[in-house]
Parts: C-alpha cells; sequence; structure tokens
C-alpha cells in the first residue's frame, strides 16, 4: 500500500472512530451510578422523618426521587412524523418544525405533595468515625441503642437514648407522622430511594423503565450482576404507588409530552423503593468525590458533541476530497484545487479533534484516579467492576484516538522526508 493509502485510511479511522466515540451514547451519567450512592457514604446524612405534605417547613427539605433524563431534540414534519434531531434547512421549507431538547429535571412530587424529610447533622462518615456503626455482632455501649441495619455490610447504627433513630420501613409504612422509635436490630435503616416500574436493578446504573415517546432517552435495562437481577435489598413502600402521568404532572413535566401518549403514561404503574447505604470502610473512600466526578463529566460530554460535529465535517470534506480527486494518490490530490482545500480543511479539522480529545484524555485521567475503590461486599464487588469498566471504555476510544492522529502525524512526516 502506497504512503498515501495508508494515510487516507488512517484518516477514515480516526474520522469514524471520533464519529463512533462520541455518538454511541458514551456520556458519563454518575448522579444515576453507583458513584451516587458512595457519594451518599462520604457526605450522606441519614433521615429521621419523613413525612408527604404540600409543602415543606424551613427546617425541611424536599426528597429527590430520582431523576427524568429529559427529551431529546425532534423534528415533526406533516407527512413523515417525529423523528430525532434538528430539522434541516430543506426540511423546514416543507413546513417542518423543530421541537426543542427538554433538559432533565428531578423528581420531588409524588402524588402532588413533597416528601419533606428531616436529616441527621452529622454524616454516615461521622458515624462511623465516631464507632456508632457497630458490627452486626456487636452490642451498642452503655447509654445507646441499636435503631438497626445502617448499611449493606450488615453493620448496626447506636444512637444515644435520648436522640431519635433515623427512619425504617416499619416508620414510613404506618404513615404515623409522629415516628414512633424502633428497637428491631434487625431492620434496615432507609436512606436510598428510588420511583421503578420494577424493583431496581443491582446496577444502580440501570433501571426497568418503558418509554412511550420517540424523543425521550433510553434506560439500560437489568442485567445480572452475581446471578441477581433486581436489588433483593430493596423494601417496597406500600402507600407510595402512582403513574408516569400523574409523577410527570405532579413535577412539571408532562407539557413535554404528545397528548397521544398519555394513555399510555397512565397505565405504566410506578414504585417506591427503599435501601439501606452501600456499606464502605472509611479509608477506602478518602479520595473520593462526587462533585469533582460530575464536574469532570460536564466537561467531557460537552466535548463529545464538538468532537461529533467536528468529525461529520471531517467525514464529509475527506468524501469531497476523494470524489474531486478520484485517486488516493496525494500528488494528484494536491494538482487538483478543490481536493487540495477539501484535504486542508480535512486537516483543520483533525487539529480541533486531536485537541478536544486531549482535554477529554486529561479528565479520563482525572476520573480513573477518583474510582480505585473495590467494594467491600460481593454487589458492590461486582459493581465496582462493570462500572470501571465502562469508564476504561471511554479511556480507550479516547486514547486509541490519540494514538491514530499520532500515527498520522508520524507517517505525514515520513512523506515529507523522503520528498526531500
Amino acid at each position: 500500500m502506497a504512503q498515501g493509502e495508508i494515510i487516507i485510511t488512517i484518516l477514515f479511522y480516526i474520522i469514524i472512530t471520533n464519529i463512533i466515540y462520541s455518538f454511541l451514547g458514551f456520556d458519563y451519567d454518575f448522579e444515576n451510578s453507583i458513584a451516587y450512592e458512595i457519594d451518599q457514604f462520604v457526605n450522606g446524612k441519614l433521615i429521621y422523618s419523613f413525612i408527604p405534605k404540600f409543602k415543606c417547613d424551613k427546617n425541611e427539605e424536599a426528597l429527590k426521587l430520582g431523576k427524568w433524563k429529559g427529551l431529546k431534540a425532534g423534528c415533526m414534519c406533516p407527512i413523515v412524523g417525529l423523528h430525532k434531531g434538528k430539522c434541516t434547512e430543506d426540511q423546514r421549507k416543507f413546513f417542518c418544525r423543530d421541537i426543542p431538547e427538554v433538559p432533565s429535571k428531578y423528581y420531588e412530587r409524588f402524588d402532588f405533595k413533597n416528601i419533606c424529610i428531616k436529616r441527621t447533622k452529622e454524616r454516615y462518615r461521622d458515624f462511623l468515625l465516631n464507632k456508632q456503626i457497630i458490627e452486626n455482632n456487636d452490642n451498642c455501649p452503655e447509654g445507646y441503642k441499636c435503631c438497626g441495619i445502617v448499611d449493606t455490610l450488615n453493620r448496626k447504627l447506636c444512637m444515644k437514648l435520648n436522640e431519635q433513630c433515623p427512619i425504617t420501613i416499619n416508620d414510613i409504612n404506618s404513615l404515623d407522622k409522629n415516628i414512633t422509635e424502633n428497637n428491631n436490630e434487625n431492620i434496615q435503616i432507609l436512606s436510598i430511594f428510588k420511583i421503578t416500574e420494577t424493583k431496581p436493578c443491582m446496577n444502580p446504573n440501570q433501571k426497568d423503565w418503558e418509554n412511550v415517546y420517540k424523543l425521550e432517552y433510553p434506560s439500560k435495562k437489568c442485567t445480572k450482576v452475581n446471578n441477581q437481577l433486581y436489588d433483593f435489598r430493596y423494601e417496597k413502600l406500600e402507600n407510595f404507588v402512582t403513574n408516569k402521568f400523574d409523577l410527570y404532572d405532579n413535577n412539571g413535566i408532562i407539557q413535554n409530552y404528545p397528548s397521544n401518549s398519555y394513555s399510555k403514561l397512565k397505565d405504566k404503574k410506578l414504585y417506591l423503593y427503599g435501601r439501606n447505604l452501600i456499606g464502605f470502610n472509611n479509608e477506602d473512600v478518602k479520595e473520593f468525590s462526587l462533585d469533582e466526578l460530575i464536574s469532570y463529566e460536564t466537561i467531557s460530554n460537552k466535548h463529545y458533541s464538538f468532537i461529533w460535529i467536528i468529525s461529520l465535517f471531517a467525514l464529509l470534506f475527506l468524501i469531497g476530497c476523494l470524489a474531486a480527486a478520484q485517486t488516493y494518490d496525494l500528488n494528484r490530490i494536491f494538482q487538483i484545487k478543490e481536493a487540495r482545500g477539501c484535504l486542508l480543511l480535512i486537516v483543520i479539522c483533525i487539529i480541533i479533534i486531536f485537541y478536544l480529545n486531549l482535554i477529554v484524555f486529561v479528565y479520563n485521567l482525572r476520573i480513573q484516579n477518583i474510582i480505585v475503590i473495590d467494594g467491600n461486599d460481593d454487589y458492590t464487588k461486582e459493581n465496582m467492576r462493570v462500572f470501571k469498566s465502562e469508564i476504561r471504555m471511554h479511556y480507550y476510544f479516547n486514547l486509541s484516538s490519540l494514538i491514530l492522529i499520532l500515527i498520522l502525524v508520524f507517517f505525514i512526516i515520513l512523506i515529507f522526508k523522503n520528498i526531500r
């Protein structure tokens, strides 16, 4: 293969790799992953009051019940109907109209009410450092009482006799505003809550959530973790059942859906589940920061869209270059004005792609340096393994793109040396 053909082939691989890398759903989503649950260990505060009402008091906060992903941009045309992506200029001439992208939003209302909660002043980590979290076969020290199982390592939480215990499933299912304290040592303290159609997946980044509208973001369906499809540690809150229409209506989302989807939304029942925290040892997560991960995620995800657009332009210029020259021969390409112009534009695009990939690569390294946790229980270990493999997939695609561009530079330098 001639050097010119090698360079054109490498250009093609660079462009296609970047189109795949930036387009096929490789965005990070740390808020819906095990990273969020690790953050609850590091910074989470336990809940000791759980009351549905129309407006929370000043000393309360509305419990976030999950996140609606938002809607993709779309184009509605009179004849062909709706499709994803913005309308082209030609489509607009035929009375097609753009449907704007809708940003994500947290669910904060359930059955027309906020779930108003009060949290402990201390974080879960503080309880651990204060030795108020003990092994299951140990007893609380004198002057303390056992409030229940606080984490997935089956450890117990000890609170002072005059302090209120965090909530359990019995407290919530009773719907008693004057929550009675509970000394049952084998009952879960609930800290993580999820709205789902089925039981929550064992992998926290997945959810069996059926879409009813073409512009919805797809959800990753439940897959097995250590032969478990669903997280058996979650407990259903008996008095919290709704449907998608009411959930979207309560949270100011329903207006983004077409009326012909309402009947399907009303048919989709939703349930609220609760579970205790993932158990970690304090020394295992000292360097962990969800805020930093989300910051790096935001920067990386923004760059993916730019990489995709520039890569598409580069592909069009490459096709134009080859069409004008009708050959892979670089000498021939340099002789034809149109082909030479397209080649120059390709080079500019590749330089921009390299710069964007280099930025993402730096943030990928920072993300990997934070995700060094292995987990302690078997299910957390497996979830962390899957999570890390997804992070590495970003890293490897990113790295392969940079390597291909460097190989391209090497062959270009080689050609110029041979010319001399």
